[in-house]
């Protein structure tokens, strides 16, 4: 592609992208274009992929079985806590070991209440998803539909559902060294402070790029990608 010949041929730079909202809507797979974009990418600067979900469902959306870990020099999945390396895994962390079983049960009974006591139009099931490295908790469920997902994010920005809910959570576990967030389109995450995005490995690279803007929207034209991306990528010589 003649337009990437600006890239490093060392391959010193890494250039990490957020999976849901960046490179694919939530819980869809990537496109085919947008994928054959980042492989010739690839041959030029270290890629990396960091997701909320678990690394399953990151497989999912971007290759099939554990395609993923080879297409992508690095992927870090469930913010951090679970970290791979050229196809080989590096570190997975524990939340029911950092936290132990008791507060652990405090968490989910205290979410499983909170949650009881919020009305919807409409609720599904799975409402907390145990994960290696944190919980996910979603007030209308994750096994709710896409569209059901979207109708609940319009109401969250109206009533400030999960604000309120992340809140309580902060005031309930004050001192317990825990950290909740709001996740994309509907969740709740809550991880250990000493674990998750601060927890890493160090990454040989000279210049390191995170980026969440969203792509998948102008896959369908192809030269607009590839323009947007090129002049972002360009600029990291500059860093």
């Amino acid at each position: 592609m003649d337009e990437m010949r600006c890239f490093s041929p060392n391959r010193n730079i890494l250039c990490l992208f957020d999976v849901d909202g960046t490179l694919t809507p939530p819980r869809q797979k990537i496109d085919p274009q947008l994928d054959d974009f980042f492989q010739s990418l690839k041959k030029k600067v270290k890629i990396g992929v960091v997701g909320g979900s678990d690394y399953s469902k990151i497989a999912e959306q971007l290759g099939e079985g554990d395609e993923v870990i080879h297409k992508y020099d690095y992927v870090f999945a469930e913010n951090g806590t679970v970290q791979y390396k050229d196809g080989k895994l590096l570190s997975k962390q524990a939340i029911q070991n950092q936290l132990g079983e008791e507060l652990l049960q405090d968490l989910i009974n205290f979410c499983l209440r909170y949650m009881g006591l919020i009305k919807l139009p409409k609720k599904r099931g799975t409402f907390i998803e145990f994960r290696n490295g944190m919980l996910n908790i979603s007030p209308i469920g994750r096994s709710c539909t896409a569209e059901e997902r979207l109708e609940f994010s319009e109401i969250d920005k109206r009533e400030k559902i999960r604000e309120k809910f992340v809140q309580a959570l902060q005031q309930e576990f004050a001192g317990k060294g825990l950290r909740f967030t709001r996740g994309y389109l509907g969740t709740v995450a809550s991880l250990r402070k000493s674990i998750g995005q601060h927890h890493h490995h160090p990454l040989p690279c000279t210049s390191a790029l995170y980026c969440r803007q969203a792509c998948f929207s102008r896959v369908r034209e192809s030269r607009a990608v590839c323009s947007v991306w090129r002049r972002l990528f360009c600029s990291v010589n500059d860093l």
